[in-house]
């Protein structure tokens, strides 16, 4: 997970499932595409890729969302086995010993691709730290902000706060935006309230990678 949070920053939200198990996701692509991961001894036990409104998305198999079963087969072939996930009919394929592909259909077509492997072949590999998620409170404790435009990094800044909680009825709303500089890092400071009860809060994100992209 140090090697994905390198590539795409903070995770949107995360929640820890138990069991040594946490839970991530992520907007990327100028929130086009949604990942979600399990997580267990640092690194991604499973993952599901979505496309959001109108975008699309393409495995390296050449599988599209959107794509019919038969699309499917034609580019990857006939499937280990046809099955149900989360309520869905879906395509199951083995890439090898121990990882799974699965195409997850609704109304005929591919609505969002998912991959996993098994808890044994994970406990096989040695364990490595979760990377620590900065709270935001400050510059030195920024939200790593992976989008690699100014566009799409706001709109991922307010899908942020949107999604987080101020209490249990409310989601922090932005007052005040303004832009700040370490050096070479660049910052997004996002002062918010919380409605219902008046409180206040500021949120710090490095927006470094898409700063005047």
């Amino acid at each position: 997970m140090a090697e994905v949070r390198s590539r795409l920053g903070d995770p949107l939200t995360t929640a820890d499932l138990g069991n040594g198990t946490e839970f991530w996701a992520y907007t990327t692509d100028a929130n086009s595409r949604a990942a979600s991961m399990t997580i267990a001894s640092g690194r991604m036990m499973s993952l599901r890729l979505h496309a959001l409104g109108a975008y699309t998305l393409t495995d390296p198999s050449g599988v599209s969302i959107g794509d019919d079963e038969s699309a499917v087969i034609r580019k990857r072939g006939q499937p280990q086995s046809r099955t149900t996930l989360q309520d869905h009919a879906a395509l199951v394929y083995s890439v090898d010993g121990h990882t799974t592909n699965a195409y997850i259909f609704v109304d005929g077509k591919v609505e969002s691709f998912a991959a996993w492997t098994t808890p044994e072949f994970l406990k096989s590999l040695p364990a490595v730290d979760l990377p620590n998620i900065p709270d935001g409170r400050s510059m030195e404790s920024a939200i790593v902000d992976g989008q690699t435009t100014d566009k799409s990094a706001v709109d991922w800044e307010y899908l942020y706060l949107a999604v987080h909680p101020c209490n249990a009825d409310a989601h922090w709303k932005m007052q005040k935006q303004s832009l700040l500089h370490n050096g070479p890092q660049m910052f997004d400071r996002l002062d918010a309230v919380c409605q219902p009860t008046g409180a206040t809060r500021t949120f710090f994100f490095d927006i470094t990678a898409g700063y005047g992209k």
